[in-house]
Order: structure tokens, then sequence, then C-alpha cells
């Protein structure tokens, strides 16, 4: 990895941790907490994300990476020019391609960043987090899993629809996500921290009598999702 400054990649650091709970905390308070102002929720951590480009601005990142900067200011400017002319020539509302934005583009430099600036010992903290998450992430899917549509743990994040089913009388587990790809996504992501968790378990320091308990959690939120794509992608990644 690049030569890091302890003060900008701590800073960062930070960030990228609550940058990952505003995540959860979306699905949370768009679905039982604060339901009432779901759409603004949305946002919630797009001022973490933007204090982490400001931040590794700050610290040198653009200059040091070149390339896929300029792969993300052509792509950006590419994206403009069409949203452009398709105002040109239509009535698009602007805050249309403002948010498409935002959701395909705008998240390209996160990981070169991460990389540039996160310490091993920062990523070893990060799959800490996520396999500390996993346990009660797994647990909330199999009640959903279990609960009847009308379960107060199956209500349906403001904004995005109704909840899905895998039949008739089952409901498809989001855990504490908005949809079911992201929960899918996460599930796969756990899977492959606990992969390797099972070899450097010391590491990350649990005890080994947590193992078959990661393990079970860890599975569940992918086999009860009643998604094609974690049954297709599991293989693979094991």
């Amino acid at each position: 990895m690049p030569a890091k400054s302890d003060k900008f990649a701590n800073r960062i650091y930070v960030l990228v941790i609550w940058f990952i709970l505003a995540i959860l905390a979306e699905g949370i308070l768009r679905r039982w907490v604060l339901p009432g102002i779901g759409y603004a929720l949305v946002f919630i951590r797009d001022p973490i994300l933007l204090l982490i480009y400001a931040t590794a601005i700050m610290g040198g990142f653009v200059g040091r990476n070149v390339r896929p900067m300029a792969v993300f200011i052509m792509a950006s400017a590419l994206y403009f020019a069409v949203v452009f002319i398709q105002i040109s020539a239509t009535a698009l509302n602007p805050l249309i391609p403002a948010f498409g934005y935002r959701t395909y583009l705008l998240y390209f430099p996160l990981p070169f960043i991460m990389y540039h600036f996160l310490t091993r010992k920062h990523f070893e903290s990060i799959l800490k987090l996520i396999i500390v998450l996993s346990v009660p992430i797994g647990a909330l899917t199999a009640i959903q899993y279990y609960s009847g549509p009308a379960s107060i743990w199956n209500a349906a994040p403001e904004g995005m629809g109704d909840i899905t089913y895998i039949d008739a009388s089952r409901v498809r587990p989001y855990s504490v996500f908005t949809n079911s790809i992201a929960h899918v996504f996460f599930a796969l992501i756990a899977l492959c921290v606990f992969i390797r968790f099972l070899f450097f378990k010391r590491a990350l320091g649990f005890p080994v009598l947590m193992i078959p308990i990661i393990g079970l959690a860890t599975v569940t939120m992918g086999a009860l999702s009643g998604a094609r794509s974690y049954f297709i992608l599991a293989p693979p990644i094991i």
C-alpha cells in the first residue's frame, strides 16, 4: 500500500466506520424509528462521504492517484454531457439525474481512498466490525423470515414501495437494509470476511467458541435471503 500520513489515515478510518454505520442506520430509521421522514434519510451518509473526500484531498490523494481520478472525472463529464442533452431536449427534472449521479458515480473514489490511506490495522478493525455486525443481522434475518408479512419486523422502508415476497406467505428478509440487493451484498461480504476469519481468527481476537455462532449468523443471512444471486455467487466465493 502507498505511504500514509497517520493524521489523515486515522481521520479517514473513523469516517469510514461512521459511513458503514450510517448505511445500517438508514434502513433502521426508515423502517422503524422515523418512517415519516424516510425520503430525507436517503442522504444520511452523504455528508460523511463528502467529509472523507475533503479529508483525502487535504491529504494529497488526488496528486498521487491521477489515473483513478482521471477515470472518475471523465466518467462524470460524460454523464453530465448526456444529462445536459436530455434536459435540453426534454422537461427532465434535474433532481433525477443528480440522484442518479449520486447513486452510480459519486462513490467511485471511495475504495481508492481507503486503499491509499488505510493501514492493515485499520482494515482489520473494519473486518472485525463486519463480523460483530453479522451476528445481530443474521438473527434479525431469521426473525423476519419466520414472521408474517404484517409483522413489525417486516415493515417496508418509506419511499421504497412494498416489501417483496419469496412466496405468498413468506417475506424476503432485508434485515437492516432498505432493499434485498443491499442485504445480499452484505451477506456475501460477510461470507468473505468469515472465511478469512477462519484462517486469521487469532489476529482479530475472537474466542474460539464464537466461531460457530458467527458462522451460523453468516450462513443465515444468505440462506434465508430468498435471493438466487446469493446462491450463485456464494460457491465461487467459498
